[in-house]
């Protein structure tokens, strides 16, 4: 059933208990068969996590990949303009998410649990299709870039090592041995199926994440202070734009597991926002430090993932080793979505559940394991990871952060049921959005060619 034409706002004015007029005006939410509603399923448990955890999620859901290449932004833009672009994503997607809750909420606060549900209930079928696929093709190729990055790392550690001299990423080394790596460790902590159990892993990669962060400040302190270089920096260069703004997206690709993670919190209504709050600020000031420091100490001489301007020695090596641990660690709190909309495709649901050797219901571990080799395979053949990122956040980033949760809002609660000032930055947000996406988009695209070409 397609939902009315009708908004929130209008029924709103009926003095309509919330939940009782809610089945009455969106059939699909109190449907039996209805498949994106039926959460308490074998891939996700119920199990809550605290508030605590809870940021754990959201810091990790924001910060992995992306702030390494931080420091190339700010050499490509400036102090100036990377500053205020990396702010303002963060303070965007803060505000996104919170819109997110804010629909949900006003829906059947147990059903609505995921991105995809929020398409259903504003858009009906056509609008729960098409957010899956733009979350599923998202999640899989973030996942992707956590894995692309690993092996990336280990196999140029590995040749360092070898070599004692820094080689290039493109010579041949040992990618396939840690392409199977890859596959063997998410083969096993990909099968979690708890969020309070992701929690946990998103913890040690958090651990992991701030340690190597660390390691990297500190080592830009002792550049700054005893300098080895003869730098040049830039305040302002607009010319770098088209390239960071995709950059500048994805340093925050957690967006579309918000709604899960808000699902598994205990009382969330409560505790969410300033659970969000602190983590997206932490997330904010963090990547701006190492972005701006880590720039101060190298100018002109920053590579696009700045581990590489690490001078090659035990403690960088094991720095690599933990960040490149951490980064993979991500993969099962990003993967989450994806399990969820696989059930939405009838194919899908036409294969039986089935048992191996007394293992029973292996139908959610298989599939589990079809991704893990999904993603380590997509990542095994990326030519260029960061022009893979800008891409990747030029499109399906910006359609999840900027378009769909704002769409949302509007359908829910009817432009004129929101306040004209937040309607109008509701706008000046699309704008901000769309723009940059569709000029960073056509940037990336023409560099990935380029690059395949040479």
């Amino acid at each position: 059933m397609e939902p009315p034409s009708d908004d929130l706002s209008s029924y709103k004015q009926n003095n309509l208990p919330r939940n009782t007029a809610q089945p009455q005006l969106y059939g699909s939410l109190s449907d039996p068969q209805s498949t994106t509603l039926q959460h308490r399923d074998s891939f996700i448990s119920d199990q809550k996590t605290s508030q605590f955890l809870t940021t754990a999620n959201i810091v990790k859901s924001f910060v992995g990949l992306g702030i390494l290449a931080a420091p190339s932004g700010y050499q490509m833009v400036g102090f100036i303009p990377a500053t205020l672009m990396i702010l303002i994503n963060g303070a965007v997607n803060t505000y996104t998410v919170h819109l997110q809750t804010k629909v949900k909420e006003a829906f059947d606060h147990d059903k609505v649990q995921t991105y995809t549900d929020l398409g259903l209930v504003c858009f009906g079928h056509k609008g729960e299709m098409g957010f899956a696929l733009t979350i599923l093709v998202n999640q899989i190729l973030t996942c992707s870039g956590y894995v692309k990055f690993f092996i990336e790392q280990l196999d140029l550690l590995s040749r360092e090592v070898k070599t004692n001299e820094r080689t290039s990423s493109d010579e041949d080394g040992n990618k396939f041995a840690f392409y199977l790596m890859s596959i063997g460790i998410l083969g096993v902590i990909g099968q979690f199926q708890s969020m309070k159990a992701v929690s946990y892993i998103s913890l040690v990669a958090i651990i992991s994440i701030v340690t190597a962060i660390a390691y990297i400040l500190f080592s830009d302190i002792d550049e700054i202070v005893n300098p080895t270089l003869n730098l040049s920096h830039k305040l302002c260069d607009l010319s770098g734009i088209p390239y960071f703004y995709g950059i500048a997206s994805f340093m925050f690709e957690g967006n579309a597991v918000q709604l899960e993670i808000y699902s598994q919190m205990e009382k969330p209504q409560a505790l969410f926002t300033n659970a969000l709050g602190n983590a997206l600020l932490f997330a904010s000031w963090l990547i701006v430090l190492l972005g701006s420091l880590s720039y101060a100490s190298y100018g002109q001489f920053t590579y696009g993932v700045i581990l590489l301007n690490l001078d090659p020695h035990i403690s960088t090596y094991i720095v690599q080793i933990i960040y490149s641990i951490g980064i993979l660690c991500g993969y099962c709190l990003m993967i989450i979505p994806s399990l969820k909309i696989l059930k939405l495709f009838s194919l899908y649901k036409l294969i039986p559940d089935f048992q191996l050797f007394g293992f029973k219901k292996l139908k959610s571990k298989a599939t589990r394991l079809c991704l893990v080799i999904l993603c380590c395979s997509l990542a095994y053949n990326i030519s260029d990871l960061g022009q893979f990122l800008n891409f990747q956040g030029s499109i399906t980033g910006i359609l999840m952060t900027y378009v769909f949760p704002i769409a949302c809002y509007f359908k829910t609660m009817g432009l004129q049921g929101i306040q004209e000032r937040e309607r109008y930055m509701c706008f000046g947000i699309l704008a901000y959005g769309v723009i940059g996406g569709v000029m960073s988009a056509g940037y990336a695209f023409q560099a990935l060619i380029k690059i395949n070409q040479d």
